[in-house]
Parts: structure tokens; C-alpha cells; sequence
């Protein structure tokens, strides 16, 4: 066996008996400070997503709410930031294989840009990508791909902006 579907297959073995399992693709482009990163807090999330494919009417305010919620849990400072979400690709898993197949893959890639609100500079950018593989116990969360995909993206910025608050 090769070693991509090797790992393909592992990580689908863990989905099967953990429900979710994610895989990141993210980097970091200029990482915020140590004291940015310990003082700052989320205070507004600008949402970008034009001309996204298959999402719903509703998606930039689940977006918004739920990654301001995932930020609020890792960045608790009082530095005012501002998120500039610009969400380039979206995928959600296929519905029917969900439900026939119990399993499926969601993902969201995209670009994060912290922001001080008093100074208007630019103190952090990550390119965020992450992929959400799923299997039956966790069919409800794959069926709810937006809010699933939102919280990804907090998840992952959260992990890689303010790493020792997660």
C-alpha cells in the first residue's frame, strides 16, 4: 500500500471509531506576537466569502458566530482584535453518503488576518485550512456542515494564533 492511502485509510479507521477526526492544513503567514497573542481578544469577525458554491443563505452568520465563540474560549485578553475571515473554499460533505455510508468529509480553507482595531495594523495572517472526516456516530455533526466547518476554522485559528489558551 502506498503511503497516502495508507494514512488516508487510518485516518478514516479513526473516524469510524471516534466519530470526527481532523486533519490541518494550515500555516502560518506572520504569526501574532507572544504578547499580542496573550493579550488580544476577538472583538469583531469581518466575514469574506464571494462567491462561494454550496453554501447556504445563512452562512456568514453562522460563520461569524460560531468562530467568535471558538475565539472567545482561546483569546480571553483585553486588546481589541478584529478578524478578517476571507473564506476561499468550502466543501461539505455529501448529505446521502452520510446518511447511506455513515461517513463523510467536510473542509474549509481560507485566509485569517488579526487585526488591531486601535491601530488598524495588521498583527497576524494565517492561511487556515483544515479537513473534517466523519463516520456515523458523528452523522448529525457531518449533516451539519456550515456550523461544523465554522467551528473548524476558529478551532484551527485558536490553535495556531493563541496555541497556549487551547
Amino acid at each position: 500500500m502506498h503511503a497516502p492511502t495508507s494514512a488516508l485509510l487510518a485516518i478514516l479507521a479513526a473516524a469510524v471509531l471516534a466519530g470526527c477526526v481532523s486533519t490541518s492544513q494550515s500555516t502560518v503567514v506572520s504569526p501574532l506576537s507572544q504578547a499580542m497573542a496573550q493579550s488580544g481578544r476577538v472583538d469583531e469577525v469581518v466575514f469574506d466569502g464571494g462567491g462561494l458554491d454550496g453554501v447556504s443563505s445563512e452562512f456568514t452568520e453562522t460563520f461569524k458566530t460560531n468562530v467568535k465563540a471558538k475565539l472567545a474560549a482561546c483569546a480571553k485578553g483585553d486588546k481589541q482584535l478584529r478578524l478578517e475571515a476571507s473564506i476561499s473554499k468550502v466543501t461539505k460533505a455529501n448529505k446521502a453518503m452520510v446518511i447511506v455510508l455513515g461517513a463523510g468529509r467536510s473542509s474549509v480553507a481560507g485566509r485569517a488576518r488579526l487585526v488591531d482595531i486601535s491601530t488598524g495594523a495588521t498583527v497576524g495572517e494565517y492561511d487556515i485550512g483544515r479537513k473534517v472526516y466523519g463516520a456515523r456516530p458523528a452523522m448529525i455533526v457531518m449533516l451539519q456542515g456550515e456550523k461544523q466547518l465554522s467551528n473548524a476554522f476558529g478551532d484551527e485559528l485558536c490553535a495556531r494564533a493563541f496555541p497556549k489558551a487551547t
